[in-house]
């Protein structure tokens, strides 16, 4: 170490840093101990010559602090108790200093492009405050405050326990601060791991704020927006002291919260996504965190609702109060759960809010049902008479991306339940009322439920999957589809067509029942998975003809089903297994096809 220039010297920093990472675990003690006399020595004081004599002793601890944080993040070896000393006592001396985290720690400086909102200050700029400091900066700093803000989120998140004592610090001063200080910091302790002691002393600090500061829209969204997180933590850390208690202020002052605006720029009725609004409101985060809180206590199938949450429960409902609505739509989504629990309870104050003397509820809470989609018989017959009135187009339109589930829904409950439970012209009408890509995730359903492994695994809802392949097809979904599936050309479409053939292949020994079955139902489509799986199949050469038939019912002569030499291939399989297919008309086009692909080579078929 006879020339210690470059160690210290800007110039050569990344240089420096990569060589003591890779150099240090590979010291044996008496190497580390001579590097570590090298490094408390600091920078030789020729090189520090260009700097301000009254500088000098902070420009060589901070060299000094810079490698060895680095040879600290290492842990193996650890630094030496000397070391370890001098770099405690170099924070001690210069709290404010940060180190980039990972290998931006080896540069001088560090450039990255930066999105989010504009602001005067880094989250660096915020720690190195001392608190009355950043207290007065929060208060009364309104240029670029966005920014501003966000960087206060983002000292909350990676100091909780500072963030806790400036909040709790605002609670008691004259000036609380304006509610979206709050708001930032809440969201972000929210992020944070502040569990424990620091989780439990932030609920009861919010759950005795002022009643001013509290019942600001910010501060009460804040509030909830950590309930709901704190829930999530129940079932294994148990429920926090102060948690009701904020969770009733909580909802006090979200029950004031606004009526959704449902009118456009137009001043028309706009269609709403009520999911999407009651995840993102205060109401909807307090009742998913009553749910988490519930549920975590795991209550037996018709236990009902437990005493001291009953009342809190009928308060966050409100079935009379249409600013609640977020909250129902929650219940909605968790109705199977609170019906097994409470079928009393929840048929008296939610099932009602499905039915349509209300429009805007009911679809409302079948969003809420489509969300997290769970069925059983029991609760099947407290929703039925309101579910087949669902199934208008107009209705079914406001359902959106969560139709899919409503139509699966319907699929599971004709074939799990029985075809019984609708009459033939409601449940065909309820399927013509579809749009096109509903009907299709309702074939798909069809086909997942043919395909599934028939171990008593669960489908949708809670009823399991039994019986083979062939056995599901005879008992359920040939009688179903028979019965009700509408037959009409205009209905029949490349998905729906797709997954009736996928579940027609899923079948073995009835396989060319199952082909006459959806043969009316189908058309044509450039499906390569039906002919993927149909190749992959034994039924070329179990059942030949039926897989001739097949073909010509969902696949178009198209050049763009050739797939790779897999449509050769089942042609091919077919006709060698029954020779006398040589005289099937359709058998003939489909070779013909096939050889038009390459009339020069192709004599395989």
């Amino acid at each position: 170490m006879a020339e210690l220039g470059p160690l210290w010297h800007a110039s050569f920093r990344k240089e420096t840093m990569d060589l003591l990472v890779k150099l240090w675990p590979a010291l044996n003690d008496a190497g580390r101990d001579e590097l570590s006399t090298v490094l408390l020595a600091g920078p030789p004081e020729g090189q520090m010559g260009h700097v301000d004599p009254e500088e000098r002793r902070k420009s060589s601890d901070r060299r000094m602090y810079d490698r060895l944080i680095v040879l600290d993040r290492l842990g193996e070896p650890p630094l030496p108790e000397r070391l370890a000393a001098r770099l405690a006592e170099i924070r001690t001396t210069y709290p404010e200093w940060r180190a980039l985290p990972d290998e931006r720690a080896h540069f001088g400086s560090w450039m990255e492009m930066r999105w989010g909102p504009d602001s005067n200050y880094s989250v660096d700029d915020l720690a190195a405050k001392d608190d009355e400091a950043l207290l007065d900066t929060l208060r009364n700093d309104y240029n670029e405050r966005e920014g501003l803000l966000d960087a206060w989120k983002q000292l909350a998140t990676a100091q909780p326990q500072r963030a806790f004592t400036l909040l709790a610090s605002l609670a008691q001063a004259q000036d609380n601060g304006s509610a979206d200080v709050w708001e930032h910091a809440l969201w972000g302790l929210r992020e944070s791991e502040n569990t424990g002691e620091t989780g439990r002393k932030l609920l009861g600090l919010l759950a005795d704020l002022p009643h001013d500061l509290f019942n600001k829209a910010d501060v009460t969204r804040g509030a909830a927006d950590l309930l709901e997180a704190r829930s999530r933590a129940i079932a294994t850390e148990g429920e926090p002291e102060h948690f009701w208690r904020l969770f009733d202020r909580a909802l006090d002052a979200a029950a004031n919260e606004p009526t959704l605006d449902q009118k456009d720029n137009n001043g028309n009725l706009a269609p709403i996504d009520w999911v999407s609004v009651a995840v993102n409101r205060s109401l909807g985060r307090i009742a998913t965190a009553f749910m988490n809180a519930l549920f975590a206590r795991r209550p037996l199938v018709g236990a009902g609702i437990p005493e001291d949450l009953r009342a809190r429960l009928d308060r966050l409902m409100a079935p009379a109060e249409t600013n609640h609505r977020t909250a129902r739509v929650i219940g909605a989504s968790r109705i199977s759960y609170l019906f097994a629990i409470d079928p009393e309870w929840a048929g008296r104050t939610l099932v009602p809010c499905f039915g349509w003397t209300n429009e805007e509820e009911a679809i409302s809470m079948w969003q809420g049902y489509a969300w997290q989609a769970r069925i059983d018989p029991q609760l099947w017959s407290a929703l039925k008479p309101s579910f087949i009135p669902l199934f208008k187009p107009a209705r079914l339109a406001r359902l959106g991306s969560w139709g899919r589930n409503i139509a699966q829904s319907l699929m599971l409950i004709g074939v799990a339940f029985g075809i019984d439970e609708f009459r033939r012209e409601e449940a065909r009408d309820a399927i013509r009322a579809m749009p096109e890509e509903m009907r299709g995730q309702a074939a798909t359903w069809i086909a997942s439920y043919m395909t599934a492994e028939g171990s008593g695994e669960q489908q949708q809802g809670n009823e399991p999957i039994g019986g083979d392949a062939d056995a599901r097809w005879r008992d359920r979904i040939a009688p179903w589809l028979k019965r009700v599936w509408p037959p009409e050309p205009a209905l029949r479409s490349s998905h729906v067509s797709a997954q009736f053939a996928l579940a027609a292949i899923a079948t073995e020994k009835l396989f060319p029942e199952a082909v006459e079955t959806i043969k009316p139902l189908v058309a044509p489509t450039r499906s390569y998975e039906v002919l993927h799986l149909l190749n992959a199949s034994k039924h070329p050469e179990n059942h030949p003809r039926a897989v001739c038939i097949l073909l010509d019912a969902v696949l178009l002569q198209d050049r763009m089903v050739l797939f790779e030499d897999q449509l050769r291939s089942v042609v091919t399989r077919i006709g060698a297994a029954d020779p006398t297919l040589a005289d099937d008309n359709v058998y003939r086009r489909w070779t013909t096809f096939v050889r038009s692909a390459n009339p020069l080579t192709d004599h395989s078929v």
